[in-house]
């Protein structure tokens, strides 16, 4: 897998989803380690809307280091943020309190998810 592959797994996994839970302007750099395809990337939260690009992000509140195996299960909510932390599979530089906001995304896609019924 290259980087543009692991990218397009992680803008899957907030496709189509409202940022609304989330207040005011959040914006989280995210550097993708895996071995095979590493590179960096953004997720952010603006007016309510919720904007994932395969860039930097200069002016943004916190960086998350992660797999994007791993930015996914946390995103699902296959994975708590907070365990990830704890397991190291996470790792927060900057404003971890802010940065702690993607739980509200996190959660409210979980419940909508949860939701869905299957044919």
């Amino acid at each position: 897998m290259n980087f543009e592959q692991a990218f397009e797994k992680v803008r899957a996994s907030v496709s189509g989803e409202n940022a609304g839970t989330i207040d005011g302007h959040l914006a989280i750099e995210v550097r993708l380690c895996d071995t095979d395809a590493s590179g960096i990337c953004y997720i952010e939260v603006r007016d309510g809307e919720l904007f994932v690009e395969p860039y930097d992000y200069f002016d943004r509140d916190a960086i998350f280091n992660v797999t994007s195996g791993d930015l996914v299960r946390i995103m699902t909510g296959r994975l708590g943020y907070d365990k990830a932390i704890e397991k190291g599979l996470l790792t927060v530089e900057g404003d971890a309190e802010r940065a702690s906001e993607i739980k509200k995304l996190v959660t409210k896609m979980t419940r909508k998810s949860a939701g869905k019924t299957t044919k």
